[in-house]
């Protein structure tokens, strides 16, 4: 029989080395892989984080501008309601005077029609006594 060598018989042994050598660098490659996801995660979350910021910022901004511009309306609104109260006391007190006017209006006038029907009584009674004052000359 052939005689081995002393490192023929460590062969089996530093094959397997070998192999779990192999397996580690593997298993540092995936740690290297992780290393930079786990960076470029990190900074992603940085990211995310400063944009989340400025959103909630612009959201602060926008909720004040938001409640200024409420604000506002309510004050519109309550102009809009005196305004409208004001203008129905305009519009009765307008009525008014147009009623006041009207009369004023007729006033002035004289309306026969009306005047002659008032008097017609009286002057036929007028009438009569007159004619019957004549009659009673005559008789005598």
């Amino acid at each position: 029989m052939e005689e081995r060598l002393p490192c023929d018989k460590h062969e089996e042994q530093i094959k397997t080395l070998f192999k779990q050598d192999e397996v580690l660098e593997e298993k540092v490659k995936e740690a290297d892989n992780l290393k930079e996801v786990m960076y470029n995660l990190d900074k992603n979350m940085a990211l995310q984080t400063q944009l989340l910021e400025n959103v909630v910022a612009h959201n602060d901004r926008q909720d004040a501008r938001m409640d200024e511009q409420q604000k506002t309306i309510v004050k519109i609104n309550e102009n809009l309601t005196e305004l409208t109260e004001g203008q129905r006391i305009l519009n009765k007190r307008v009525g008014k005077l147009e009623d006041q006017v009207e009369k004023a209006k007729h006033k002035g006038k004289v309306d026969i029609v009306d005047t002659f029907a008032k008097y017609i009584p009286y002057l036929i009674l007028v009438g009569t006594g007159y004619l019957i004052l004549n009659i009673t000359k005559f008789i005598k």
